[in-house]
C-alpha cells in the first residue's frame, strides 16, 4: 500500500474530454463494458483524486434531471453515483469513502432528496462500505450482469444481480 500526504488527496472535477488512459483503466475496473460507460458518461460529473499526475481514484455522479427519466427509477430530485473505482495500490486508505462523501455533498448542493448507488451481488466490500455510509438496500435487479462477457467473478462469486442502494439526503 502506497501512502501519500493529505495535500495529495484533493478531489478535482474534470470533463469527459479530459479522460486519459489512467481514468479509463479505473472506470473499466468498475464497469468492464466500455459501451455502457460511454452511454452514461455524457450525463455525469467526473471527480478524481490524483497523485503525481496519475489518477488513483475516480467517481461519476449522474444527476437524474440531466438524463432520460424513463431510463431509471430515480426521480429528477435524485442523483446516482454510477461508477467509482480506486487503484489497487491505494485501496483501503479511505479514498472511496472520501469520493462518496464528496458526491453526497454535491448531491445536497443540487437539492437532491436522495442518492442511489448500485453494485454487484459479488461486491462484498463495496456493499459493506455503502451501508456504513448510510445507503440502504432497496432493490435487486436480477441478471443485470449476466450478459457481461467475460463473466465477472469476485470473492469466488459470479456477479449476476445488481443490488441498488439509496441514501436519503433530507
Amino acid at each position: 500500500m502506497t501512502e501519500f500526504s493529505s495535500n495529495e488527496k484533493q478531489i478535482i472535477e474534470i470533463q469527459a474530454s479530459e479522460l486519459k488512459a489512467d481514468h479509463w483503466s479505473l472506470l473499466l475496473s468498475a464497469d468492464p463494458e466500455r459501451e455502457k460507460i460511454l452511454a452514461y458518461l455524457p450525463s455525469c460529473r467526473i471527480f478524481c483524486i490524483e497523485r503525481q499526475a496519475q489518477t488513483i481514484a475516480i467517481a461519476l455522479l449522474q444527476n437524474a434531471a440531466e438524463k432520460d427519466a424513463a431510463e431509471d427509477s430515480a426521480s429528477p430530485k435524485e442523483c446516482e453515483l454510477i461508477n467509482i473505482a480506486v487503484a489497487e495500490d491505494f485501496q483501503g486508505q479511505g479514498l472511496a469513502k472520501r469520493l462518496i462523501q464528496h458526491c453526497i455533498d454535491i448531491a445536497k448542493d443540487l437539492a437532491c432528496q436522495a442518492i442511489w448507488i448500485g453494485t454487484g451481488n459479488s461486491s462484498l466490500s463495496q456493499l459493506a462500505l455503502y451501508q456504513k455510509m448510510g445507503f440502504r438496500l432497496v432493490e435487486i435487479v436480477p441478471d443485470f450482469f449476466s450478459a457481461y462477457s467475460p463473466k465477472i467473478i469476485e470473492n469466488g462469486i459470479v456477479c449476476q444481480d445488481m443490488l441498488r442502494l439509496k441514501r436519503s439526503l433530507l
